[in-house]
């Protein structure tokens, strides 16, 4: 990938900063006026993926403990409520992301990523650890196979071959793609799984 590079001139002590196909190497004496929150705060703003406070101390070249002691006080601060962002912490990662109750808000303005055919197939999948692709055509129809050919391009949904058909798991940025603990998800799944069992049972 080729990138446009931007260097302040006659400057020696410099940090990299990357964003989307340029790359700007900025004076250390800049990032050293800005408020440390604030730059915690505008990285977890740009980002589209959840960030550890080692990520972000690279980007804003700040100590990882002293980035960790304004991560809390942001939390803190968007957990009050009188914000339509928050901060979710996904296992030692940190997204931030609209509160629920404003999603229909901005539905207006925003291109949902997915369809809602792509979101009832990847609930599906979800919930249904290790369905077959021929559950989908029952459950679907025939018009399930391009929606799960977007799922797995960004790698939502995973498949393995498996005789003449495919067992589908969710992908690797499942989780991270909805801010789901993955610990608790399980948890959830077993519980869920347990029901049907013992309603299966009874019938």
């Amino acid at each position: 990938m080729s990138f446009l590079v931007f260097v302040y001139p006659s400057l020696k002590n410099t940090v990299q900063y990357k964003a989307g196909r340029i790359k700007f190497l900025i004076p250390n004496s800049i990032f050293m006026t800005m408020n440390p929150r604030l730059m915690v705060e505008a990285v977890l703003y740009a980002s589209d993926k959840p960030l550890s406070i080692r990520d972000i101390s690279r980007v804003i070249s700040l100590p990882a403990k002293q980035v960790s002691s304004e991560m809390r006080k942001l939390v803190r601060d968007y957990g009050k409520g009188d914000a339509s962002m928050t901060i979710v912490r996904i296992g030692n990662r940190y997204r931030m992301q609209l509160r629920d109750e404003y999603l229909d808000i901005v539905n207006a303005v925003s291109e949902p990523e997915l369809t809602r055919l792509e979101l009832s197939i990847m609930g599906f999948i979800a919930s249904h650890p290790s369905c077959r692709k021929g559950e989908l055509r029952d459950k679907f129809g025939e018009k399930y196979i391009s929606s799960l050919e977007t799922l797995k391009s960004k790698k939502l949904v995973h498949g393995t071959k498996y005789r003449n058909t495919e067992i589908l798991t969710t992908g690797k940025r499942f989780f991270e793609y909805f801010g789901i603990d993955r610990t608790k998800f399980g948890e959830v799944l077993k519980s869920v799984s347990d029901g049907r069992a013992g309603s299966e049972g009874n019938e």
